[in-house]
Order: structure tokens, then C-alpha cells, then sequence
């Protein structure tokens, strides 16, 4: 990891931003987006080359991701557990869905509960006839940017997002 972290460091003094990893923009490699990097999904600890080809297709197939509920309902049929959610959230993988990550920690749980309503014994999406049944709501959750940065660095080796000495600046 510190060859790692020393390829980052040279493009950070090269100017080149790095940008978090996307469910909607990423692939299973670095990719030019923005005149920026943008990281790539497998690089997202317990986030394996399956589950991001399955994402890729996916959204290649049936749009951008739209919601939390929207990608567990997609992703449900491809067996993505709980445990591969809470990655993708902590790595930042899900902000472009919501703007909260222990929100959607904290909805994880019942996305995957709504994904089952909705599927049959083999994972597959059914059609209820009920189409009023409503998506629960998102659980709101305060963020804890320090605590975000942590779990950021847990799951991809590295701060993107943010610098946690910003929210020192008045310590120091």
C-alpha cells in the first residue's frame, strides 16, 4: 500500500485530481472523467470484479443509478449483499445517489428488505401489481465527516473526499 500511496502522491504534485469512485461513472479501472482520475470500483475493498461487472452492466443496460433503493432493487438479482453495499457507501461509491453516507448506512438494511418485496425465490424482479406499494423512506442520519473520512480510507486506502486537517484548521 505505501506504493500506492506514493503513486498518489506524485499525481497530486503533477496536478492531477483523483476523484472517489462512482456507481455511475466508474469502471474496473482508472478512467479519464472531468479532466480528472477517477477511481475505479475494484479498487473498493470486499467490492469484487464480478460485482463490478455486474454493476457496469447494469447500468449500461438500464440507465444510471437513480436512488439507493433504485440500485439495490437493480443489483438484488446479482446477489449484492450488505456487507458490498456498505463498501461501495463508505468508499463513496453511492453520493451521487444521496447526499448523506450514514443515511444510507443506516437504510441499507431496509433497501434490501424492499428488494426482496419485490423479487422472486431466484432473485429476479417480479411484478407485484401493486405498483402503489411506496419505497421506504431514507433513515436520516447526521454525517460525521471525520468518521466518513475513516471509513473512506477503510475501504479504498486513501482520503478522497476531503482532508481531514480542514476540519482541524482551527487546532492547529
Amino acid at each position: 500500500d505505501t506504493k500506492f500511496q506514493e503513486y498518489v502522491s506524485e499525481m497530486k504534485s503533477r496536478g492531477i485530481k483523483l476523484l472517489p469512485p462512482d456507481v455511475n461513472k466508474s469502471l474496473d479501472r482508472f478512467t479519464i472523467c472531468d479532466n480528472s482520475l477517477l477511481f475505479p470500483l475494484n479498487a473498493i475493498s470486499g467490492v469484487n470484479d464480478v460485482l463490478v461487472a455486474n454493476i457496469i452492466h447494469e447500468r449500461n443496460i438500464n440507465g444510471e443509478f437513480k436512488t439507493l433503493f433504485d440500485f439495490v432493487i437493480r443489483l438484488f438479482p446479482y446477489k449484492i449483499s450488505e456487507v458490498q453495499i456498505k463498501h461501495l457507501i463508505d468508499a463513496g461509491a453511492l453520493d451521487s445517489l444521496y447526499h448523506s453516507r450514514e443515511s444510507m448506512r443506516y437504510t441499507v438494511l431496509s433497501a434490501i428488505q424492499y428488494a426482496t418485496l419485490l423479487s422472486d425465490e431466484n432473485g429476479g424482479q417480479i411484478s407485484l401489481g401493486i405498483h402503489e406499494l411506496m419505497v421506504p423512506p431514507m433513515i436520516n442520519m447526521k454525517d460525521n465527516p471525520l468518521d466518513n473520512l475513516d471509513k473512506e480510507y477503510d475501504a479504498i486506502g486513501i482520503m478522497l473526499s476531503d482532508n481531514p486537517l480542514s476540519y482541524k484548521k482551527q487546532l492547529i
